[in-house]
């Protein structure tokens, strides 16, 4: 089991705007149809991307570290993906 998509929080590089994952736009290429589009719903832009942002509550700082949690069943589906400076706290299992 992966992540839980539900729990994602997303920031627009073109607007700024931070979203959770229900929250971003979708919708069929009108290019291709096998090909799904995600916009920001503030400026609606999907040429730009999304930056992942750190899962501890309270931060807005890009996700660029995880680790499996050892719970697939916990609220981050079995994987953190935190900063580096939320990283830098995790437990380490020996």
């Amino acid at each position: 089991m992966g992540r839980n998509a539900e729990a994602r929080r997303w920031r627009c590089n073109n607007c700024g705007a931070i979203t959770a994952n229900a929250g971003l736009l979708t919708a069929p290429s009108p290019f291709d149809p096998s090909d799904i589009l995600t916009a920001c719903p503030r400026c609606l832009c999907c040429d730009e991307g999304f930056a992942l942002l750190c899962d501890e509550p309270g931060c807005n700082r890009e996700a660029r570290c995880g680790w499996p949690t050892g719970n697939d069943a916990d609220a981050f589906g079995g994987y953190r993906q935190t900063c580096h400076n939320h990283f830098a706290a995790a437990p380490i299992e020996e």
